[in-house]
């Protein structure tokens, strides 16, 4: 076929065709450099956002900052967001320090730690808040006197950044070394670079395996030894009230009180014991965990935690990390304040989102959701007591659980009539 004789007819085709044509930087010739004249004109500020969740995600952040700068009044929120836009020299040598004292020792390979990485990842999440693949929380049923652990999966977080570079060993070698740089890592620190690497794939492929996808793939209980009849099906209710003592982690020989040592230490002074129960959303979380355990070395899951880590919160801690995540320092600086507003509201979240929604909506728009909400609460009541195919005692806790949802810190925060004008967030 002729090269002028294009089969791209369709609207949609001739959109991609232009869009792919409009990223070409035209200005430098392919035959000298093929590679500019493919991706030079790419802006990774835009590019770094592939769906419509991330656009809106980036665009909440975007408003955060400017909402947190026009405040007249500084609280704590903006004070965190002040220091992450200018960090201090030592910013890093302190983040370097808490990651140390967290048990993780990353760019140093085989440094002496006791710390087991299953607690490195329990204390990162209880007390710190930082998720690596799951969430934990403590939720009590109607007519229960103790709580259960809920337990949920939730996307591996991947660096931005890390996400747009190939998989090639060479591309992601080179990405790293530029952490190794930021971090002052040794040559003999380098030298475990190609070991790095060959663990995050293999650890990662073990979290999220190649065919996993969230919300279709099968769910199973927790147990190991799960039967054809235990499968929960996609689109199934999958809370799942399972026995703490039936569940391969926490019977396990090896596991048993290191797992639950290590919940009863952090979570104080709650205390866990066999008999209690976890709720299970997920797709065999302790079956995760265990393997995991198995097939690595204590060492190596710190290491890779401990890159995570960094790969994660460096870009906060110093100007270097942020560009060492974006790859460019244009890029990096556009990114910035958005960025250093994820951090603040990482740590005052229901603040800022309620002190937000005040400036967007002022008093009156409060009192509207507000009654939106009790609608919806009472609507869904209604439906639950009407359901003919539920038992008694299930529509009766059904009910409980509903009702039982409270809206009192929003209605705390409803404000008066005088909105703070000169913090009000308004649409662009």
């Amino acid at each position: 076929m002729p090269r002028n004789e294009s089969p791209c007819k369709s609207a949609g085709c001739q959109h991609l065709v232009r869009e792919v044509i409009n990223r070409l930087n035209t200005s430098v010739d392919p035959c000298d450099d093929i590679e500019a004249h493919v991706c030079g004109a790419i802006k990774w500020e835009n590019g770094l956002i592939t769906d419509n969740a991330s656009k809106m995600m980036l665009m909440w952040m975007r408003r955060g900052a400017q909402y947190l700068e026009s405040k007249s009044k500084r609280e704590a929120a903006f004070s965190l967001y002040s220091a992450c836009l200018a960090p201090a020299e030592e910013c890093l040598s302190q983040l370097k320090a808490f990651m140390k004292g967290r048990g993780m020792t990353w760019p140093q390979y085989g440094a002496d730690n006791s710390q087991h990485a299953a607690y490195v990842m329990l204390d990162l999440l209880i007390n710190w808040g930082v998720p690596f693949w799951f969430e934990m929380s403590l939720r009590r049923l109607p007519n229960d006197v103790r709580y259960s652990l809920y337990i949920n999966h939730v996307p591996m977080n991947k660096w931005r950044r890390q996400q747009q570079v190939s998989d090639d060993l060479g591309h992601l070698k080179e990405y790293a070394k530029v952490f190794y740089d930021v971090y002052g890592a040794s040559k003999e620190d380098r030298s475990h670079i190609d070991k790095l690497l060959k663990l995050e794939k293999n650890i990662y492929a073990v979290i999220e395996p190649p065919d996993f996808e969230y919300g279709t793939t099968l769910r199973y209980f927790v147990n190991l030894r799960v039967r054809e009849k235990d499968k929960i099906q996609p689109g199934a209710l999958t809370e799942t009230l399972v026995s703490m003592g039936s569940t391969t982690l926490f019977i396990s020989s090896d596991n048993s009180k290191t797992w639950l040592g290590f919940l009863n230490e952090l979570l104080q002074p709650h205390q866990f014991t066999i008999e209690d129960y976890i709720l299970v959303d997920d797709i065999g979380l302790s079956r995760t965990m265990v393997e995991l355990l198995m097939q690595f070395s204590n060492m190596d899951m710190l290491y890779t935690l401990g890159w995570w880590f960094a790969q994660q919160f460096s870009v906060m801690a110093s100007l270097d990390g942020s560009i060492a995540s974006y790859g460019s320092a244009t890029t990096a600086a556009a990114n910035r304040q958005s960025d250093c507003y994820a951090l603040a509201e990482s740590r005052f979240r229901r603040q800022l989102f309620l002190q937000r929604a005040h400036a967007s909506l002022g008093y009156s728009g409060m009192r509207q959701v507000d009654d939106i909400f009790s609608n919806i609460r009472d609507t869904t009541v209604t439906l639950l007591r009407s359901l003919p195919w539920m038992d008694e005692a299930a529509r009766n806790e059904a009910v409980a659980i509903v009702e039982a949802t409270e809206f009192e810190v929003w209605r705390r925060n409803l404000g008066n009539h005088n909105d703070d004008d000169d913090s009000r967030e308004r649409p662009p």
